[in-house]
Formats: C-alpha cells, sequence, structure tokens
C-alpha cells in the first residue's frame, strides 16, 4: 500500500496522458513528422523492407524508428489508431523514466511531486508527446540513458545510448552530450583523479552505439556511392546545412535565447535571477546541483554546437531535455532556499505558466512554435475543411501549391489511400495557393500573396487560419 501510496501522481500523470491522447485522436501526422517519420515508414511498408537505403529526395536519418513503426503497422494495420496507440506506449514509458530519473533527484516525497510536474510541465514536451513525434522518442532514449548512468547499470546505459544514437543525427548528438557530462560525473566521483583511465571507461557504454554509427555509415556509402551521414547534397533540406555568416551567426544565438524564454518559460528565467539577487551565487552554488548541472551544461553544448553555426532552421522543440533540466535545478533550488510554503506556492505558479505557453500565439510575420505547444489544434480541422472546399469546387490539387507541412500526399499525413498530391509551391506556376500561418512564411511571401492575390475562401478558429488564393494572372 505504501508503494502505490508514494507512486499515486504517477499514476494520475499517466491517466491524464492518456485522456489527453484519446482527446485528440483525430490528430495525425503534422509539420516535420510528416518528412521525417510517416514517409520513411511508408517507404519501409510498401517495399516490405526490400532496403533500408532510401530514395534521394527522402529524409533518411531516422531509420530505427521509421522501421519500428512501418514494423507496427505490418501486423496490425496502417491506421492512425495504430499509430496513437504506438505512441501511447512511448508516452507512458517516457513518463516512468522521467519519474525514475526525477526520484534520483528529489527522493523526498513531500516535495517530489511539485518538481516531478515541473520537470515535464514544458509546452514543447507536452505537445510533442500527444502527437506522432520523433522528437518524444529522442527525449525518452535520453532520459533513459542519463537514469541508467546515475544508477550504474552499464548495459542499460549502453543499450539505452544504442537506442538514442540511432535516432537521427540529433540523437547521436545527444549520445556525445551525455557522454561528456558521463566522464566528467566519473571525475567528479573520484575528486578529478586517473583522467585517461576514466576517459576509456566513460567509452565502453558508447561502443555498441559507435560500432552501429561506423557500419552503418560505410554500408550507406558502398551502396549509394557517396559519404554521408548528418546529410547529403541531394537531401531535401540539404540547403539550411551550410556554415552562417557573422550576422546569421548572431540571429541564431538570439533564436537560440528565445527558445528558452518563449511559450511560458521566461517564468523560469525571472525565478532563477530573483534567486540569485535574493541568496547570491555563494549560497546558490553551495547547494548540491552539480550532476544536474554538469548534465544540462554537457548536452546544450553539444546542441548549440550543431545548431548555431548552420542555416538549419531549428525549433523549440530541440532543447526539451534542457528545458526539464532548467525547471528540475530550479526546483531544487526552491525547496532548499525557501520555506516549503513558498516553493510550493512558487512551484505550482511555475507550472501554470508553463501551461499557459500553450495559449501563446504570435501575429502572422512572426513565427510560431507551433509543433510546440497545443495552440496549433484547431488546424486538423481546418485543413479537412480546406480539402473539402477544393473538391467540392472542382479545383484540380495539380493547380494549387499547398503550404507546408500540409502539401504531402494525403495517405502520408492521415494514413488513408488517397494519392493525390500539390503542384511544387510556385506563385508564378501556381494557379491558386492554400496559404496559413501555421507554415511560418517569410514576410515578403506574405505580403506578395495578400496583396496581390484575389482571396476565395477563409477557414479560421482560434487564431489559425487557412486561406484560399488565385492567382488574377492565371484565373479568370
Amino acid at each position: 500500500m505504501e508503494k502505490i501510496k508514494d507512486n499515486y501522481l504517477f499514476f494520475i500523470i499517466i491517466i491524464a496522458f492518456i485522456g489527453g491522447k484519446l482527446l485528440l485522436w483525430d490528430t495525425y501526422f503534422f509539420w516535420d513528422s510528416i518528412a521525417t517519420l510517416s514517409i520513411p515508414a511508408h517507404f519501409l511498408f510498401e517495399n516490405n523492407f526490400s532496403s533500408v537505403i532510401f530514395p534521394h529526395n527522402m529524409v533518411d536519418d531516422n531509420l530505427a524508428l521509421s522501421s519500428l513503426l512501418a514494423f507496427t503497422w505490418k501486423i496490425f494495420g496502417r491506421t492512425i489508431t495504430v499509430t496513437h496507440i504506438f505512441f501511447i506506449f512511448t508516452g507512458i514509458i517516457l513518463i516512468y523514466q522521467s519519474y525514475k530519473l526525477c526520484k534520483i533527484f528529489v527522493p523526498d516525497n513531500k516535495i517530489f511531486p511539485y518538481i516531478f510536474l515541473l520537470f515535464i510541465s514544458d509546452p514543447a514536451l507536452i505537445t510533442q508527446s500527444l502527437l506522432f513525434m520523433t522528437d518524444t522518442v529522442m527525449v525518452l532514449f535520453a532520459v533513459m540513458s542519463i537514469r541508467y548512468m546515475l544508477e550504474n547499470k552499464k548495459i542499460a546505459f549502453s543499450l539505452s545510448i544504442l537506442g538514442l544514437s540511432l535516432l537521427r543525427a540529433r540523437g547521436f548528438c545527444m549520445c556525445i552530450g551525455i557522454g561528456l557530462s558521463y566522464y566528467i560525473y566519473l571525475l567528479f566521483q573520484n575528486n578529478w583523479r586517473n583522467f585517461f583511465k576514466l576517459l576509456f571507461s566513460a567509452i565502453i557504454p558508447f561502443i555498441p552505439g559507435i560500432v552501429f554509427f561506423i557500419t552503418f555509415s560505410v554500408f550507406r556509402s558502398v551502396s549509394t556511392g557517396s559519404s554521408y551521414y548528418f546529410f547529403r547534397e541531394n537531401n531535401p533540406w540539404a540547403e539550411h546545412y551550410h556554415i552562417v555568416e557573422f550576422k546569421h551567426f548572431i540571429k541564431n544565438i538570439a533564436a537560440a535565447g528565445r527558445c528558452f524564454l518563449d511559450y511560458g518559460r521566461c517564468f523560469i528565467w525571472i525565478i532563477f535571477g530573483i534567486i540569485f539577487f535574493r541568496f547570491g551565487f555563494k549560497r546558490v552554488f553551495k547547494i548540491d546541483i552539480s550532476t544536474p548541472g554538469i548534465i544540462l551544461s554537457s548536452t546544450l553544448l553539444c546542441m548549440l554546437f550543431v545548431t548555431i553555426p548552420v542555416t538549419n532552421p531549428f525549433g523549440f522543440r530541440y532543447f526539451m531535455l534542457q528545458y526539464m533540466f532548467c525547471a528540475l535545478i530550479l526546483g531544487i533550488l526552491l525547496f532548499r532556499l525557501l520555506k516549503q510554503k513558498w516553493a510550493r506556492t512558487i512551484s505550482i505558479c511555475l507550472i501554470i505558466g508553463l501551461w499557459s505557453g500553450h495559449l501563446w500565439i504570435y501575429p502572422d510575420k512572426t513565427p510560431n512554435g507551433w509543433d510546440a505547444t497545443l495552440a496549433h489544434l484547431p488546424y486538423y480541422k481546418l485543413r479537412q475543411d480546406a480539402l473539402n472546399y477544393l473538391d467540392k469546387n472542382n479545383i484540380d490539387f495539380q493547380t494549387v501549391g499547398f503550404f507546408f507541412p500540409a502539401e504531402s500526399k494525403g495517405k502520408y499525413i492521415e494514413l488513408n489511400n488517397d494519392e493525390r498530391s500539390f503542384a511544387e509551391f510556385d506563385t508564378k506556376k501556381n494557379k491558386y495557393i492554400a496559404f496559413s500561418n501555421i507554415a511560418n512564411w517569410n514576410d515578403e511571401l506574405i505580403d506578395e500573396i495578400t496583396q496581390h492575390w484575389i482571396l476565395k475562401k477563409e477557414f479560421s478558429r482560434n487564431s489559425v487560419f487557412i486561406r484560399i488564393y488565385k492567382n488574377p494572372l492565371l484565373t479568370e
């Protein structure tokens, strides 16, 4: 009975998560998950796993999850229901692993519920967990890896790292960050002695992941006649993988800063600032937050290394693990420095502040993190309304330039049998354009369409809209 009592919060959160999934049962693949998960999984599914070398125009750095999803479809059917159930299981495992990891840092049952809720309340984490997203699974394996690292369960740690290394280029990058934190953690445990011996010890759990990296890279190189891993020249997003100029570098730093401040996260940093001002750096750093601090710093450093210097636009979801550890460290400081009454009150306010991030929507010309908050939920119904309008008015899909992320075939998005596809987006050739603020288009394109094209129909709900325009030069 005592064990059940201690774990009551875990079961409540599981029930809430499943309830959230049931409420969102009409959702389907959205944004990057279409290109990074659904389309590769369809390739494997439709070709009966005859090849793991994807076509040149397909994103191919997520082989493990795409394969697992395609295998699930083979057994239970390629349906939205099966896919939801698949991600219910991954979500439950993520909650469980997060619960166990948080328990390592916060064994006190009286304060644990507040800190744990802080740990898992980031709007990006909640949103990604409720959708069909690869980043949720990446965070899952990262949390597992850190948990088993701290529990000194070497086999489980090594297997978790292997799983993480199989999940996209960012997953392998996260492995490097965790490896760095593991090495520093071992040095702390041994009073900074035996540097080289501990380095060897730190590498051992990562050998399976390193072997996979090398083996698959060589296999793919031989199969395709080129050498690449993170990206290749004919990758559909290759244009984003260039080293930035100084001006763009500064913009990327600002974008990363926004990631850590936006959608309710600013409240975390406000309280951090107040704590440091009230108690001073010396007193704050006397509190043992070294281990979560090392993990946060190491993983953040590696993520910034592959985001800041390149032209690839990065999203709020890229730093979900780091958001979690920022909240964890703040929660520990609150309950160590303040009276419990105040610490509880502030924690609850912070949780509400994070949840409020789902309501933050910016004007059309300001990029929104649509896949990082639940504010985008009206999109699914609006997209269907727009498709119905095109069908009802006999508008050929091939004459319509549809917006990202809805331009793909219906079968890739809704897992139906709709093979129709839209025209490649081109304002000079498209007779019609389906435009939405979900797409985060650039200002020049927005001005061109809204000022020079004719609005035919608009569908809107709760600040999300889809507008269908016609080209006055190509239509009567």
